[in-house]
């Protein structure tokens, strides 16, 4: 089978992992032969932005590439990605190419698809400079829930304890860990941890 591209790259934080990303990476299949999944501020647990920490947000990518991509498991290739900045200052092309240069140590290569719902002016902020990223930002199809859409929403569906809308939010997987989720944001929401950012905290 040819493929449009032979690497693909997706970051996400994965606050939980949701239907909508799910959703990539069911459209990234079709096109890349090689799945990267980045996962991104896994050095930022217990805000309220990042309650979950990297390690329980990489076994749960992996619990859902397990579940629903079984026999395409070898095309997946995930990663864990530090944030060097506030949460709110992402958008400059210092974060640009500090993401380039680990995508392409990781994937040995500096040709590859980026692919993400971010604003276009974003994405191009990031990549502009870079002559063989190939952007795909994409549109999610599936029906959104009222009061849904998003792993914010997800979180505030945990806080009041509403099943259903994390039934139609989450991928079965996360869905049965629910428990355990719940029992991490609401320690988090009583006590959250401030965003830093790791130059000042290294300096």
């Amino acid at each position: 089978m040819s493929y449009d591209f032979r690497w693909g790259g997706f970051l996400t934080r994965a606050q939980p992992f949701t239907v909508w990303h799910l959703e990539f990476l069911q459209r990234m299949l079709l096109e890349c032969e090689c799945v990267l999944v980045i996962i991104g501020s896994t050095n930022k647990e217990g805000t309220k932005r990042n309650p979950f920490s990297g390690v329980l947000r990489e076994e749960m990518v992996w619990e859902v590439i397990d579940d629903y991509f079984p026999n395409d498991k070898h095309r997946f290739y995930v990663c864990l990605l530090d944030d060097q900045t506030y949460e709110n200052n992402n958008n400059n092309p210092d974060w640009g190419e500090y993401l380039c240069e680990h995508i392409e140590g990781w994937i040995g290569s500096s040709r590859f698809a980026f692919y993400s719902g971010e604003p276009k002016k974003k994405l191009e902020d990031w990549f502009g400079k870079r002559q063989g990223v190939t952007l795909r930002r994409l549109r999610s199809r599936l029906y959104v829930p009222e009061g849904g859409g998003s792993a914010t929403s997800v979180r505030d569906a945990l806080t009041r304890g509403d099943w259903y809308l994390l039934l139609q939010s989450c991928p079965r997987t996360v869905v049965l860990r629910y428990y355990e989720l719940r029992d991490i944001w609401l320690k988090v929401l009583a006590n959250p941890q401030d965003d830093f950012s790791a130059s000042e905290t290294s300096g």
